[in-house]
């Protein structure tokens, strides 16, 4: 029996992890859940946006199904809780799967990962405030690519990836392409997949023209921001990704959006982020069901059902009971 930790957090987290749930308990029952308070109202019930409990929760947790949390700039006591989750347990990579989820979004045809550096955990770029304006700084450090890497190679052989792309920096920055280069080749050694090495500019001109061409892409946070809106739009998905944050022990799965608090507790969310989020939870937990949901999701978006942010008709709850019909009945 596997453990989940569920933070639903604000606005529309608590809905959306709801049917997250509920779709995960059509498919499986070898998850146990919990839930944990985190976020801006856990913050005013209890002066902590998150909470010790909470942390012991996560600890003792196999995965984390996050939902959504406010963002406070206002009350200097109140930080990110994922931001926080994230360098607590050195979540230090970040993993998003795009694909198109039917004929009719997007610009092109594309089914790839994109690998790169969790900006929340690591900071790759740090600013600092002049006299005369800004100055940024990047650090590069060989235990930073090696756990990028690393990552990259279990989330590539639990997908079974034939090809993984290494994107660098070219020579623009060639210091930095040698550090990651030479762990990428350290770490890949003896792996069964085939691997390339390309320059993030080739990278993202194939992309343009030719995305099919990629399985799987590896970069850093300085690139990363680039190759992911190229993806993203191609595979028509800016509201409703998934992302993973990954670390040695521990991953956190969420939906790639806000709390949209305007319409929270009116059937008008759209789960299918936090949905995929739980299928793609399952998968690296290694508990089958994955991949039923993933399809289920991509059959409802074929045949047309969908929530009314996307030109549907269908609310939360019955968007998610149509998902869960099409779990049982491929299972």
């Amino acid at each position: 029996m596997k453990k989940v930790a569920l933070l639903p957090g604000d606005g529309i987290g608590p809905e959306i992890i709801a049917a997250a749930v509920n779709v995960i308990q059509s498919v499986t029952d070898e998850i146990e859940f919990e839930y944990a308070d985190v976020g801006s109202k856990c913050y005013k019930e209890q002066g902590d946006y998150l909470p010790r409990s909470t942390i012991d929760i996560v600890d003792e947790s196999n995965a984390v199904l996050f939902g959504t949390a406010d963002q406070v700039s206002n009350d200097k006591g109140y930080r990110s809780p994922l931001k926080a989750i994230a360098k607590r347990f050195e979540l230090h990579s970040s993993v998003r799967n795009f694909y198109k989820l039917s004929g009719d979004m997007g610009t092109g045809e594309i089914n790839a990962f994109l690998v790169t550096e969790n900006a929340d955990a690591t900071e790759p770029v740090i600013e600092t405030e002049t006299l005369d304006g800004v100055s940024a700084e990047r650090y590069t450090t060989f235990s930073g690519c090696k756990r990028l890497c690393r990552t990259g190679r279990m989330v590539a052989e639990i997908n079974r990836i034939n090809l993984v792309t290494l994107a660098h920096d070219g020579n623009n920055m060639r210091s930095t392409k040698k550090i990651l280069l030479s762990e990428f080749r350290e770490v890949m050694t003896g792996a069964v997949m085939q691997t390339q090495e390309l320059s993030y500019t080739e990278v993202i001109r194939t992309l343009m023209a030719a995305p099919t061409s990629y399985e799987f892409i590896i970069t850093t946070g300085l690139r990363a921001e680039l190759i992911d809106s190229v993806m993203s739009t191609i595979a028509g998905r800016k509201t409703t990704m998934a992302v993973a944050s990954v670390g040695a022990k521990k991953a956190v799965f969420r939906p790639d959006h806000g709390p949209m608090n305007e319409i929270a507790g009116l059937n008008e969310a759209n789960p299918t982020a936090m949905i995929l989020a739980g299928g793609a939870m399952m998968d690296y937990m290694g508990v089958r069901g994955g991949r039923i949901i993933k399809e289920a999701v991509k059959k409802a978006y074929d045949q047309g059902y969908r929530t009314a942010d996307l030109g549907g008709n269908m609310g939360l709850y019955e968007f998610t009971e149509k998902i869960i019909s099409f779990c049982t009945d491929s299972i």
